[in-house]
């Protein structure tokens, strides 16, 4: 029964109205509107039978100091109805907030708040925050003389501490550990105190006692960066040069300001590092717009936030940024499958044709116009469709971020492309010139014509991946590109057998002994392809 402890109640009282917070009902449901912290604060009251709209009504909000980062303090002044006194409420960072007290509320009355009492709460506040708790301070005045900016939080009453917890999803724990995988450096920059920020990234795996300062000799730097954690008054006390020799190892920073913020964020960018900035307040805008890829909160983050940002999280959860930077690089990877595909396939046709004009002339071309169109629209489009939309693989995380000026057709690729367009199409040039075009044209185009088919039915499996074997990606996880391939080439049979279709394209049926020789040349071709990949696996 909170009646019965006065100081309780009028904590929880001055907690309730100095707050921005709110709830109301609707359809039978609670609705929450505002931050987190003052959700938690005027929920407690609730639970102690203290609504929020009851006290509005005695209290009337007269005055109101927003909370800041520079202050780490709010407060608000009230009127009671009835009453002619005014009553100052406010709430903080217990070691800001203590410095405006002079005064102490116990059991038996209001004392002088001594220096022993501020030590033995500073002590409590400490304990409660290197368990991860975020504990703000309580506080309360009355006032007859006028208002001033200078009065209002004078010679304040503290009242109490008040902590909570949000623990920890399960999933940013196993989020953190992918990104150190995936070598994506995780850092914390947060308002709470250094213990708070310590003990919350301790329990979800992120710091790191040790830190990689071995060779450090100055020893204002060593003293910095000694628990592993940078506070807002330490980062002030460095310069651009000292901040960039450490920015690297540290993981936590606390009790950060608006602009120390950003100047993380350019130190890290100065460094070489993409960096990608989460936030949800008006504080975070200028971070959120000097990063890289700006990330604000969709559900409790500003219009303001949401604005400076390149995107914003619906969820508010860590892991599905995670889950994004795998599907970017899922992403990546197919368009570079797909693009070193199609450009090896179409000069493919380009080397075949150039070679049958050269050495046989325009009148022994090895494929004619329409038959070419016809592998360009469905023999190479479907296939290239599938491997577009491949699944990202298990591996994929396992990677280190690629560089930002990498180019899709960077060395490795090139010399994938070159050899393997030169292989296939001299392959198929084979094919034609053996069949002896001069005694029978027509057979000859069509085994050619039926060798670059038949490449589809192995080469897209071998394009799967550019660095691992077809063995270790698989031939069966990808069922689009198997429903492409397959069906691509039943429609090319049609084309080949239908009567129809043979008159169009000039081609005449083959015998099952016929094709051994286009799959024998295709699945050649696919082992060419495995072999110049493990040749170029370590070529950049």
């Amino acid at each position: 029964d909170v009646t019965k402890h006065e100081n309780l109640s009028m904590l929880l009282k001055a907690a309730t109205l100095c707050n921005n917070a709110g709830f109301e009902e609707k359809l039978e449901k609670w609705k929450l509107i505002g931050d987190p912290t003052e959700i938690s604060l005027i929920v407690a009251a609730a639970k102690a039978d203290m609504w929020q709209d009851d006290l509005e009504n005695d209290y009337r909000m007269i005055e109101e100091i927003l909370f800041t980062s520079e202050r780490k303090l709010m407060s608000t002044v009230h009127e009671k109805r009835g009453e002619m006194c005014k009553t100052v409420f406010s709430k903080g960072a217990p070691e800001f907030l203590l410095k405006k007290c002079s005064f102490i509320r116990k059991r038996d009355g209001v004392e002088e708040l001594t220096r022993d009492e501020v030590a033995r709460i500073l002590e409590t506040n400490h304990d409660l925050a290197s368990s991860a708790y975020r504990v703000l301070g309580v506080a309360h005045k009355e006032m007859n003389e006028p208002l001033t900016p200078e009065n209002i939080e004078k010679d304040l009453v503290f009242l109490g501490l008040v902590a909570m917890i949000d623990p920890a999803r399960e999933e940013a724990k196993e989020a953190i550990v992918t990104c150190k995988k995936a070598g994506i450096k995780v850092v914390m920059i947060t308002g709470d105190n250094d213990a708070t920020a310590k003990a919350i990234a301790e329990n979800i795996g992120l710091f790191d006692e040790v830190g990689d300062f071995g060779d450090l000799v100055d020893e204002k730097l060593r003293r910095v960066v000694a628990d592993g954690v940078i506070t807002g008054s330490e980062l002030e006390s460095l310069d651009e040069d000292e901040f960039e020799s450490v920015v690297e190892g540290i993981s936590i920073y606390a009790r950060m300001m608006p602009q120390q913020k950003v100047r993380i964020v350019k130190a890290l960018q100065k460094k070489g590092h993409i960096v990608a900035m989460t936030g949800d307040g008006v504080n975070d805008a200028p971070a959120l717009k000097k990063a890289d890829i700006g990330i604000a909160m969709g559900i409790k983050g500003t219009d303001v936030a949401k604005e400076s940002s390149t995107m914003v999280l619906q969820d508010d959860n860590f892991a599905t940024i995670v889950d994004a930077v795998k599907q970017g690089r899922a992403i990546y990877a197919n368009i570079e499958k797909f693009t070193c595909y199609l450009v090896s396939r179409n000069f493919t046709e380009v080397i075949l044709i150039m070679m049958g004009i050269i050495l046989l002339g325009f009148d022994f071309l090895p494929l004619l116009a329409l038959q070419i169109l016809f592998i360009n629209m469905f023999d190479e489009v479907m296939p290239a469709i599938g491997l577009g939309l491949d699944p990202a693989r298990e591996g994929i995380m396992l990677k280190p971020p690629r560089d930002p000026y990498e180019k899709i057709l960077k060395s490795r690729n090139l010399i994938l492309i070159v050899s393997m367009a030169f292989v296939m199409g001299m392959a198929a040039f084979m094919v034609f010139v053996l069949d002896n075009p001069a005694n029978e044209i027509e057979k000859a185009r069509t085994l050619t014509f039926a060798t670059i088919v038949s490449m589809i039915l192995f080469i897209p499996f071998a394009f799967r991946s550019l660095d691992d074997s077809i063995i270790k990606v698989g031939f069966f996880t990808n069922k689009l590109l198997i429903g492409g391939v397959f069906g691509t080439f039943l429609l090319t049979l049609g084309v080949m057998y239908i009567p129809f279709f043979q008159s169009i394209f000039e081609l005449t049926p083959l015998s099952a002994t016929d094709w051994l020789i286009p799959l024998s040349v295709a699945f050649a071709a696919m082992v060419f392809a495995e072999v110049i990949k493990a040749a170029t696996k370590g070529v950049k």
